[in-house]
């Protein structure tokens, strides 16, 4: 802490000069000073999980792809215990969520966690499984990418689960053909 301390401008020169302390002067706002503000931003507060990973989940349900792309992002870089937990609040939250755009960030989210943490792809295309896709080409085409993915990751997806999110639109843009008997 005071070799950090030792980069800031003039600290050096004080000490230096050797400055002399006479004992009546009163150092208790002083020692209070410098324990609180030497190390700032070093000090990560004890979070628990449940609250990192609904803060993370509110942010990836973000309006901005942006932010959401930063916090799927910072998910993925979490332990597996608030990658899971940030997984299942997405997941309960997806159904409630009545903005398309908000949806779709949140799909997009759960398919970046997945990517990097590919043991969540089974939790997530079974949370999926309730979301109603509404004839939205633009839900179908984001669920069909992570589909795909999970399919890239070596888990097999359900054909019914697959069918609900199926679309021209969503086939032509993820690369799926379609079996044609």
């Amino acid at each position: 802490m005071v070799t950090e301390s030792l980069g800031h401008v003039g600290l050096l020169d004080f000490l230096r000069a050797e400055p002399t302390l006479d004992g009546t002067g009163n150092l208790s706002p002083y020692l209070y000073l410098a324990q609180t503000s030497l190390g700032q931003g070093k000090r990560q507060a004890l979070v628990p999980v449940d609250e990192r990973a609904k803060s993370l989940s509110r942010l990836i349900a973000s309006h901005d792809p942006i932010r959401t792309k930063k916090a799927a992002r910072q998910a993925v870089a979490q332990e597996p215990a608030v990658v899971s937990a940030s997984v299942r609040a997405l997941l309960t939250d997806l159904p409630g969520v009545n903005q398309m755009a908000i949806q779709i960030h949140m799909i997009n989210g759960l398919s970046e966690i997945c990517r990097s943490h590919s043991d969540q792809f089974p939790v997530v295309i079974n949370g999926l499984s309730s979301l109603d896709p509404k004839g939205q080409d633009a839900i179908n085409v984001a669920v069909s990418s992570l589909l795909t993915a999970a399919e890239g990751a070596g888990h097999t997806v359900d054909e019914n689960i697959r069918g609900r999110f199926q679309s021209k639109l969503a086939d032509a843009l993820t690369g799926r053909k379609k079996d044609r008997k």
